[in-house]
């Protein structure tokens, strides 16, 4: 409509421009309401707005604080505002621009950000940053999946309810990740959960890229799994009977089939299997794509929570001789029931792997480095795994122990006949503590006095 009156316009003012005798003519006011107005003209060319009051409101300035349209809701903590702006220190697959804007002609091209220079910021429900970022660079081929309809949903839920807490402050006994990320919960609490799936989202898309040489096809499925994953720690969708108290993971994959409903998706079964295991250690590729993410979410979190704590690879912040300086005090101390972190025997001293674990922690403490290994607890033996492995390279352990292993079992004698117990320990050489051993000696008392040999056992 407004292109046929610009031409007639346009036709009559050349005519009078050509030096013809007919008399200029005015053309009558036109009158355009601005809901027309944002219906054929402006909201097509801005596919991120997302209408929720039916106010059209233009945004001047992309960042803004998620805390803006925050829920009075007593479970709802919003973000503090070094949380706010998610960092992204690895490259991302994805546009990053400040300004929203429409997709080029030919379609949306996927282009690398500044990572130094480039705000994350998250929707207050006026302009969505998750479709700007993650929904329009990718229509195309989300678009031929036949998930875009559905995708879009998720967005709005996130978007409408994204101001709660990104992790579960309800029922926290029976939620999976709340055991799993003990330690730091009240920290993740003020971390919002639409924050936090934006940072999953950007992580997984890059792990994607890291993994795959030609991954663009599995681009909507990568999506569907990351902004996903979390619907369920939405308050409103743990308030009925059949979700209350529930694991977070299950209820996110019953809302996302209720988003999906209706539509025949291969992959979508393989998607909903990711999202249920995804603070479990698995092998399905996308399964570890959208763990690896989380946990890398979860990781640039706590650095944004504090101005102190960095992130390090463990090889080079934990050395071996500083982990066994931390246990060394504890060698030949006794614990409840007759139990201890280190026996020393026959010039070899026997750890429990919680001991060196614990360890590393402390260290981790003392350097004020943040590994996610080294905090979720179904890291554990990965994490054992990749200690011991430092601890053999500095030629500090005992006996060799295989690649896949981070101990060994041992049969305990004591001067009495029989086995008295059976552990499963990391044997380190007595002389990797620099301690004399009359003086470890001297520690023992009871049960500890009246061991008389470790012996390899089996299995």
């Amino acid at each position: 409509m407004l292109g046929r009156l610009w031409g007639a316009w346009r036709g009559e003012s050349a005519r009078v421009d050509a030096g013809e005798t007919a008399p200029r003519v005015v053309p009558s006011l036109i009158e355009i309401t601005l809901e027309d107005l944002a219906k054929d003209v402006w909201l097509p060319l801005n596919l991120d707005f997302i209408q929720q009051t039916g106010e059209l409101v233009e945004e001047s300035e992309p960042a803004f604080s998620p805390v803006e349209n925050a829920v009075a809701d007593p479970e709802v903590a919003t973000a503090p505002a070094a949380l706010t702006s998610p960092s992204v220190p690895t490259p991302v697959v994805g546009p990053a621009s400040a300004q929203p804007a429409p997709p080029p002609e030919g379609g949306a091209q996927a282009v690398t950000p500044d990572l130094a220079t480039s705000p994350r910021p998250v929707s207050s429900g006026r302009s969505s940053a998750l479709i700007r970022d993650f929904i329009m660079p990718y229509q195309p081929v989300i678009e031929s999946q036949r998930a875009l309809e559905p995708l879009l949903t998720v967005v709005k839920i996130l978007e409408e309810y994204g101001d709660c807490p990104s992790i579960v402050t309800a029922g926290i006994e029976r939620d999976e990740e709340c055991t799993d990320l003990y330690s730091i919960r009240d920290t993740l609490a003020k971390v919002t959960l639409r924050d936090h799936t934006y940072r999953v989202t950007e992580l997984a898309l890059a792990l994607l890229k890291q993994t795959y040489r030609d991954g663009d096809l599995m681009i909507p499925k990568v999506l569907v799994a990351a902004l996903g994953h979390d619907l369920g720690k939405i308050p409103r969708f743990r308030a009925t009977a059949a979700h209350a108290m529930g694991d977070h993971p299950v209820v996110s994959a019953i809302k996302l089939q209720e988003c999906f409903a209706g539509t025949s998706i291969p992959w979508f079964s393989e998607v909903l299997d990711a999202i249920k295991g995804h603070h479990r250690i698995g092998k399905d590729r996308l399964g570890v794509i959208l763990r690896q993410a989380d946990g890398q979410a979860r990781v640039k979190e706590m650095i944004l929570s504090t101005q102190e704590i960095q992130e390090k690879p463990l090889d080079s912040w934990c050395a071996g001789p500083d982990v066994l300086a931390i246990v060394a005090p504890r060698i030949n101390r006794p614990l409840k029931g007759n139990k201890w972190a280190a026996f020393s025997l026959k010039g070899v001293v026997y750890v429990t792997p919680d001991a060196i674990l614990e360890a590393a922690k402390e260290l981790a403490r003392q350097k004020k480095i943040v590994e996610m290994g080294l905090i979720r607890s179904t890291d554990r033996e990965d994490t054992l795994r990749r200690l011991v492995k430092i601890l053999g390279a500095a030629g500090l352990l005992a006996m060799e122990i295989g690649e896949h292993f981070y101990g060994r079992p041992f049969d305990i004698f004591t001067k009495k006949a029989g086995i008295k117990q059976r552990g499963y320990f990391v044997p380190v050489k007595l002389e990797a503590f620099q301690i004399a051993e009359s003086e470890l000696e001297s520690r023992k008392v009871a049960f500890m006095q009246l061991v008389t040999e470790f012996q390899l056992g089996r299995g």
